[in-house]
């Protein structure tokens, strides 16, 4: 999970020397960030729920019948 972490702190960084953001405050942007994401996808860093409906598996199987219906 820090590579989700690390990209939104470069994001934030990056977008900081043209905006608002007050560098003081990144971190608490990022944590907010962060949790509104893991909020979204948490499920699926959770090894239990791999083989449910909608696990990591799922997802993965539906990825690959995309890929294969466009590769011709």
């Amino acid at each position: 999970m820090n590579e989700i972490i690390a990209v939104i702190y470069y994001c934030l960084w990056r977008y900081n020397e043209e905006t608002i953001f007050k560098q003081s405050q990144i971190e608490s942007d990022v944590f907010v960030c962060f949790s509104n994401i893991m909020s979204e996808l948490g499920d699926g860093f959770m090894v239990q729920l791999d083989n449910e409906q909608g696990g990591l598996f799922e997802k993965c199987k539906r990825i690959d019948n995309i890929l294969k219906q466009a590769d011709f």
